[in-house]
């Protein structure tokens, strides 16, 4: 076989190769790239379902507590039903705006993984913040005493959710720039657990 025969065959070769190879590489950035990017668009989602959840729940609390303390006392027929009405609304919204955080977790676990940290943070998240809930749903008539109490435990689980919130974000944080980092430093991403 004659050498200019051997040079084009391997020039060709070596070309196909290495286009072959850059080609290879850049779809599995572009890939690990999306997924960060849709890692980053989840945790956003359920950071901003979560608040709104606990911004909402607070405000059935603030206005159940005391319409709870005050329903065995007498007043007119009118105003207990406004006050009722208005605590049924507070709970409806209440209500939603927890399923809406709710149905942001499950996307949460499909990206981070099920077994992640962040995966692990939400889920604990979205357990404070329905306890909080339950408190706020099951006050009705209350004394003082027990109307304190609700306010005080469903405020604990409001503060408790805000640092499970807390905890969430910096996993998930940590999972979206460690895939960042590596892909920087030309290692392949850890795949999400």
């Amino acid at each position: 076989m004659p050498d200019w025969l051997i040079a084009l065959v391997s020039a060709l070769g070596g070309g196909v190769v290495g286009t072959l190879l850059s080609t290879i590489l850049r779809i599995s950035y572009e890939r690990e790239a999306e997924l960060r990017s849709r890692m980053l668009e989840a945790a956003d989602e359920f950071v901003r379902a979560f608040t709104a959840a606990e911004e909402t729940i607070h405000a059935a609390l603030v206005k159940v507590a005391p319409a709870a303390l005050v329903a065995g006392r007498p007043m007119s027929d009118e105003l207990r039903e406004k006050m009722r009405e208005e605590v049924e609304e507070r709970r409806r919204e209440a209500t939603a705006a927890f399923r809406a955080a709710s149905a942001a977790r499950p996307r949460i676990a499909l990206l981070f993984g099920v077994n992640s940290e962040s995966a692990g943070h939400a889920e604990t998240a979205i357990r404070t913040v329905g306890e909080a809930l339950v408190r706020v749903m099951q006050a009705d008539d209350l004394t003082e005493v027990g109307a304190n109490a609700m306010w005080e435990t469903t405020r604990s689980f409001l503060e408790r959710s805000s640092d499970r919130l807390a905890d969430f974000s910096r996993a998930a944080r940590a999972a979206i720039v460690s895939g960042s980092a590596r892909q920087l430093l030309g290692l392949r991403p850890a795949r999400p657990a």
